[in-house]
């Protein structure tokens, strides 16, 4: 395959960075600028690496929309895999979302446990049940008997999960791409016909780069006095949450949610058989909870019947626990802090 990206000098070295070991640049340039330059690179069976301004110029001179892999189109889409790390010497499970991606300390976790549970934590932001299943299913593929001797398996959803359909949020899915590309199914995705063409972009994206190529943002550090104006405007934005998962009820999706839930309990029956099986609702800021309590209370509801009767199925329902809006850095994550506690909480209290 011949690659080429176009781009300024600076776009151009970030981009080569970025691009697996094994695939060559065979030219790049700034299609924006000399056009002499841009007529000797072009190759017919060539891809060109090209954010919105550099495809605009490809086009004029006949490159296909088919040949340009456009990147800036996944600014919010990283390479991670969930299930990346796993191996023998774990024996606990904990599948999850962003709530116990960014709170949960599974080392310290693991330390607390002493010599009882290794835990590994496959959780990632915005996971649905579905992709749940499909990583659960190819974790089993992966490391089979590792699974079987599985002593304690977590799931922790929140209450909205049987609500949520990652593959039917419109824009927001694309951010998350990767997680379809891992598990080769990107379920309601492939319906939408106006989604296809960023679909086949992202697989030509996936497989010539190693790691996006937009970087996650650092964090800025507030000098001190900022601090307790920044709590006050975490508060304000919990309160002003709008998520539709909260706010609207989707039926079909619902139905879908609850066949996709049996299919997962019975999986990690069928693989984990000596697994203790427990359902994790992490911890919402109190100012989401004061602020959308209605909701709340439907989507609670919703849970708690969906879940159905599973034996042996131990619920820890924390909805409720942090009184702080402080431990949060927003509606639903704990900050730093407030993850350290919650992690020594899980261990010396439920998971005990």
């Amino acid at each position: 395959m011949n690659v080429i990206i176009c781009g300024s000098s600076t776009q151009i070295e970030q981009i080569k960075r970025c691009l697996r070991t094994d695939i060559t640049v065979c030219d790049s340039f700034d299609a924006t600028k000399d056009d002499s330059t841009v007529t000797d690179s072009v190759f017919q069976d060539a891809v060109y690496i090209a954010d919105e301004e550099q495809a605009t110029f490809l086009k004029k001179m006949n490159i296909p929309d088919s040949s340009i892999i456009r990147y800036d189109w996944f600014p919010q889409t990283y390479f991670e895999n969930p299930i990346e790390g796993f191996s023998d010497k774990h024996n606990a499970l904990m599948l999850g979302m962003s709530h116990s991606q960014c709170a949960i300390d599974i080392e310290e976790l693991s330390r607390l446990s002493g010599d009882d549970y290794c835990y590994f934590k496959e959780s990632a932001p915005s996971l649905d049940l579905f992709l749940h299943k499909r990583f659960f299913e190819k974790l089993v593929q992966e490391h089979a008997e590792s699974v079987h001797n599985l002593k304690r398996v977590i799931i922790e959803i929140p209450y909205y999960i049987f609500n949520y359909d990652l593959s039917l949020f419109g824009e927001f899915a694309y951010t998350k791409l990767n997680y379809f590309e891992l598990v080769k199914d990107y379920h309601h995705l492939m319906e939408k016909p106006e989604a296809k063409r960023k679909i086949n972009t992202f697989k030509q994206y996936w497989d010539i780069c190693e790691k996006a190529i937009y970087e996650q943002p650092k964090p800025r550090k507030l000098p001190g006095y900022l601090i307790p104006a920044k709590r006050v405007y975490h508060i304000y934005k919990a309160m002003r949450n709008d998520d539709k998962v909260w706010r609207e009820e989707y039926k079909k999706t619902i139905r879908e949610n609850v066949n996709i839930w049996e299919a997962l309990i019975a999986d990690i029956r069928n693989n984990c058989p000596c697994a203790e099986l427990f359902i994790l609702v992490m911890p919402f800021n109190p100012a989401f909870r004061i602020s959308h309590k209605a909701q709340v209370e439907q989507c609670r509801k919703t849970f708690y019947s969906c879940l159905g009767n599973i034996e042996g199925l131990t619920v820890i329902d924390e909805f409720d626990f942090v009184k702080k809006s402080s431990l949060f850095q927003d509606h639903c994550h704990l900050n730093e802090n407030g993850g350290k506690k919650y992690t020594e909480h899980l261990a010396k209290g439920p998971l005990s």
